[in-house]
C-alpha cells in the first residue's frame, strides 16, 4: 500500500498527477469525495499474462485526504476486500472481468473502485522451423543412394565412425534401407549434425533370413556431445497398434548424450520406443546422466512409447530434458520419462497428444517439472498424467517443485494421478506441487475415490507439503458434482499444507485456451 497525504486545496494537483500515469494506472479517480467511479475504463490484457492494477481514491476532511494504491484478484473471483494488499490480475480464459476493490481511508471514509479488464485471446507463438545447415558430408559420396533397395546401414555406420568435430551429414530426398542396427559405442565426434530434406526416409527393415525378434535399435549412438538430428523420417516395422509390443525395437537411441537437439523429425511404427534418450547401458553401476536435451517439433506416431527409461538398476536418466511443440498421435503407450537415480529439470510444453491407447504422460522420479500448455484429446483408457516415484529405485529422494498448469484435457479415461508413494510401501514425500488453471472435459469418473478427475493416491498422512489445486475448470455433462472432480478427504489426508480453491464446473471452448490447435 502507498498512502500520500495532501492539504485539501491540492485535490486538483493530485488529479493531474494521476492522469499523467500510464492508462492502466489511472482508471478510477475520485475528487476529494467518498464514493466510486461510475464508468470505469476497460483495460486490455493478453491472455495468460499478469496485469498490475493501480488506482487512486481521494478523500477529504477539513485538513487532508489520502491516495491509496492496492488490489488483488484472479480469473475466477472478484478482487479481495482486504486493505493494503498489493496484487496482480491474470487470466487464461478470454473474457471481460468486472473487478472491484473496497478501500477504507485513514480518515474512515470508504470507497469502491470498479475495474473492467478484457482478457484477449493470445494464440501460442508459431513454431520456428530450422533450415538445414551447410553440409560437409553428403551420404551419396559414401555409397548410400536413395530408392535403390540396397542396405545402407553398414555404410552409414562406417561414416559415423570416421567423423570430425562439427561435421554436418546430409541425406537427400528419398528412402534409405537399414537392414542392420547402426551402433556407435565410443569416440563419437562432437557437435555433429545429421539432417535430411523433405521426403528423406530411413526405413528399418528385416534382413532376409534374420530373426525379427532380435532386431535392435535403428540407430544407437553412445556418449555424444552437441549432436543435432533434424528433418528426417524414421520408419519402423510396427505396423499397427494391435501388434504385441516388441521390446528393444527402438527407432533412435541416445545414451549419455549432452547438449543434444532432436527436432523436426517423424517417427513411425516402432515396437518399443520411437525415441529413447537415457543413460548409456555401457557404463558401470550408476551410469552417466544425459544432460541438456531438447526434443522439439517432431511427430511421433504409432509407437509403443517415447522414453528416458533404462532397464538397469541404479541408473539415472536425463537432467534438463525438454519436450516442446511435438505431436504424439495414435500412440500405444505414453511419453514415459523415468529415472532410477535423482533427476532434475523436465519441461513438457505446448505438445499435442491425440488419440492414444493408454496414458499420455508418465513422469517417474523427477523433480523440477513443468507441464504446461499441452492439449490431450481422446485417451479413453488412461491418464492424462500419471506421476509417481520409481518403485525400482532403492534411493529415497523427495520429489519436489512440480507445476502442472494451463493444459486442456478432453475425453480421457482417468484424468490426473499423483502418487507420492512407491509400490514397495516406502515413504517418498513430495513438496511444492501445483495443479492450477487446467481444463478437464469429459474425464471418466466413478463413485470410487481412486477415480477422480484429479486423484491424489495417498497412503500415509501428510506425505505432501505445499499442495495447491486451484482455479481448475472441469466439465462432465453426466456428473457435475464437485466431489467427483476432487476427493477433498483424500487431499486432506495426503497433504499437511494445501490449498484447493476456485475449482469450478464450466464448459469452455478449447480453441480459446492457450494450447496448440488440433
Amino acid at each position: 500500500m502507498k498512502t500520500i497525504s495532501f492539504k485539501k486545496t491540492l485535490c486538483n494537483i493530485a488529479l493531474l498527477s494521476s492522469m499523467a500515469l500510464p492508462a492502466f494506472q489511472s482508471v478510477a479517480l475520485e475528487l476529494c469525495e467518498p464514493g466510486h467511479s461510475e464508468n470505469p475504463a476497460t483495460i486490455p490484457t493478453p491472455q495468460g499474462e499478469s496485469l498490475s492494477l493501480r488506482g487512486f481514491v481521494n478523500w477529504s476532511d477539513a485538513a487532508e485526504f489520502t491516495v491509496s494504491v492496492e488490489w488483488t484478484g484472479n480469473s475466477i473471483q472478484y478482487l479481495s476486500n482486504r486493505h493494503s494488499e498489493d496484487v496482480m490480475f491474470s487470466a487464461y480464459i478470454p473474457g471481460v472481468y468486472e473487478l472491484t476493490k473496497t478501500v477504507t481511508s485513514n480518515l474512515g471514509n470508504t470507497s469502491v473502485i470498479p475495474y473492467t479488464v478484457e482478457v484477449i485471446h493470445s494464440p501460442l507463438p508459431a513454431v520456428t522451423f530450422f533450415e538445414n545447415s551447410t553440409p560437409t558430408k553428403l551420404v551419396t559420396d559414401y555409397g548410400m543412394h536413395p530408392n535403390d533397395d540396397i542396405d545402407d546401414s553398414v555404410a552409414f555406420e562406417r561414416l559415423l565412425e570416421n567423423l570430425n568435430d562439427g561435421d554436418v551429414i546430409e541425406f537427400p530426398t528419398g528412402t534409405f534401407i537399414f537392414e542392420k542396427s547402426v551402433k556407435i559405442f565410443s569416440g563419437f565426434a562432437k557437435n555433429v549434425t545429421i539432417q535430411g530434406n523433405t521426403g528423406t526416409v530411413i526405413q528399418k527393415t528385416i534382413a532376409p533370413g534374420s530373426n525379427p525378434d532380435l532386431r535392435d535399435s535403428l540407430i544407437f549412438i553412445d556418449k555424444s556431445e552437441g549432436l543435432i538430428i533434424q528433418n528426417l523420417s524414421f520408419i519402423g516395422v510396427f505396423n499397427s497398434l494391435e501388434e504385441t509390443a516388441t521390446w528393444n525395437h527402438h527407432g533412435l537411441y541416445l545414451g549419455s548424450a549432452s547438449d543434444a537437439i532432436i527436432r523436426q523429425n517423424t517417427f513411425f511404427g516402432f515396437g518399443d520406443a520411437c525415441l529413447r534418450v537415457t543413460t548409456s547401458p555401457y557404463h558401470d553401476i550408476g551410469g552417466v546422466h544425459s544432460n541438456n536435451v531438447l526434443v522439439s517439433n517432431n511427430l511421433f506416431e504409432q509407437c509403443t512409447q517415447i522414453s528416458s527409461t533404462i532397464k538397469k538398476d541404479e541408473f539415472g536418466s536425463v537432467n534438463n530434458l525438454e519436450f516442446s511443440d511435438n505431436t504424439f498421435k495414435n500412440m500405444r503407450g505414453p511419453l514415459k520419462l523415468a529415472t532410477r537415480q535423482p533427476a532434475f529439470g523436465l519441461k513438457i510444453l505446448r505438445n499435442k497428444f491425440i488419440n492414444g491407447y493408454y496414458d499420455a504422460i508418465n513422469i517417474i522420479g523427477y523433480s523440477d517439472v513443468e507441464v504446461k500448455n499441452n492439449i490431450i484429446k481422446d485417451y479413453p483408457n488412461g491418464y492424462f498424467l500419471n506421476m509417481r516415484p520409481n518403485s525400482e529405485s532403492n534411493i529415497t529422494v523427495e520429489i519436489k517443485n512440480i507445476n502442472i498448469s494451463e493444459n486442456a484435457i478432453v475425453n480421457t479415461g482417468k484424468g490426473l494421478r499423483i502418487q507420492p508413494l512407491d509400490l514397495g510401501d516406502e515413504l517418498i514425500p513430495m513438496s511444492n506441487v501445483k495443479v492450477e488453471r487446467n481444463y478437464f472435459e469429459n474425464t471418466r469418473i466413478t463413485a470410487s475415490p481412486t477415480i477422480r478427475t484429479i486423484n491424489i493416491a495417498n497412503y500415509y498422512l501428510d506425505i505432501i507439503t505445499g499442495l495447491k489445486i486451484n482455479e481448475n475448470i472441469y466439465w462432465n455433462p453426466e456428473n457435475q458434482d464437485f466431489d467427483m472432480f476432487l476427493d477433498m478427504q483424500r487431499v486432506d489426508r495426503a497433504a499437511d499444507v494445501w490449498e484447493a480453491e476456485n475449482n469450478i464446473n464450466n464448459k469452455l471452448n478449447i480453441e480459446t485456451l492457450r494450447v496448440p490447435n488440433i
